[in-house]
């Protein structure tokens, strides 16, 4: 979340877009007479970042805007976050927010469309997620990172298709290769919807517009993620689950049987990890 000094939104830089060469962009407005997408923006709020990063958070939000889409963010007024908005601002578009109350006296942009406050990051990200047509993940710290690595996960989980673009991919680099590590190592899934599949990582703010447009869900095969894991072949015991009041105890192997003969198998491994956390409501038709 970085810096929160307060200070105004950057001044409009000309021709800041690369993919654009400084054209302009079509006045904001809903497509075709349908409601405009909602697009959550992650993205740091430390001013004490590199110019051309903030040139791309500025693109980033004139595009929404020139697409007729609603950017929703986090609320602030400095960094990549505020100049996001001031991108949107300009080109007529609306830019709501959800904003933790710590940070609205100190650094709170003033001109956004609606503001939801909260108390808790649980509650800011339940927020940014839920109306949710789509998530663009800009260069940033930790609490950028802590945002996208949540709906990361929830998409390897099947709990939304929805797509998810990375911004500057020079920055994102080095956490894509991580991500492929694991979908090497066996640790994240892989597949048509799974692993570096699940997320596009673009240059521009053009770029990830386009993909939002064209996006095409793919759902993360979880149960062959299981199934190379589990197999009979490594059928030894693994836990004893304590007997219940009327029954012996269930012996559970590794291959996700019991020792009854009833199936186990992938369906209940991706159902504990379903518990972890429940998806929120769907977001709505575009």
């Amino acid at each position: 979340m970085g810096d929160q000094t307060h200070g105004p939104p950057p001044p409009s830089p000309p021709g800041s877009d690369a993919a654009g060469g400084g054209q302009a962009l079509p006045r904001a407005g809903p497509p075709d007479g349908r409601a405009p997408k909602v697009v959550t923006v992650y993205a740091s709020s430390s001013s004490g970042v590199a110019d051309a990063y903030k040139k791309l958070a500025y693109s980033m939000g004139e595009q929404i805007a020139a697409a007729g889409w609603i950017q929703l963010n986090g609320g602030g007024c400095t960094g990549l976050m505020g100049a996001a908005t001031a991108g949107g601002l300009a080109r007529g578009g609306t830019v709501n927010a959800v904003i933790l109350d710590i940070f609205t006296a100190a650094n709170m942009h003033d001109a956004l469309g609606s503001v939801e406050v909260v108390t808790d990051m649980g509650a800011r990200k339940a927020g940014l997620y839920a109306p949710a047509a789509a998530f663009v993940a800009l260069p940033g710290g930790l609490g950028t990172l802590e945002e996208l690595a949540e709906v990361l996960s929830w998409r390897q989980l099947g709990f939304h298709t929805r797509p998810i673009v990375l911004v500057g991919a020079a920055f994102w680099r080095p956490l894509v290769s991580w991500v492929q590590q694991g979908v090497d190592e066996g640790f994240v899934a892989g597949g048509l919807g799974g692993g570096v599949n699940a997320f596009a990582v673009v240059d521009t703010a053009a770029e990830a517009i386009d993909y939002i447009r064209t996006h095409e869900a793919q759902p993360v095969d979880k149960a062959a993620m299981y199934a190379a894991n589990f197999t009979p072949s490594t059928a030894a015991v693994v836990s004893t689950v304590p007997a219940p009041a009327d029954g012996p105890p269930v012996t559970v192997h590794a291959d996700w049987t019991v020792a009854a003969g009833a199936a186990v198998g992938a369906g209940a491994a991706a159902g504990g990890e379903a518990m972890a956390a429940a998806p929120p409501a769907a977001p709505p038709s575009s």
